[in-house]
């Protein structure tokens, strides 16, 4: 699971900072929070067939 690592290389090579305010270990608890508040996430487009764009 090298995800984050190359997510933060990316935002690195654009000068950028990532502060994450949730880690999960899966994509529903990622998605999950989204809704609920002004929160962002990467996540595979291929989850929104099943889970909907919120």
């Amino acid at each position: 699971m090298r995800n984050r690592r190359i997510i933060d290389e990316c935002f690195a090579a654009d000068g950028a900072l990532a502060t994450p305010a949730i880690e999960s270990d899966s994509v529903a608890g990622l998605h999950a929070h989204l809704p609920g508040g002004r929160w962002s996430s990467v996540i595979s487009h291929a989850w929104l067939h099943m889970f909907g764009v919120p």
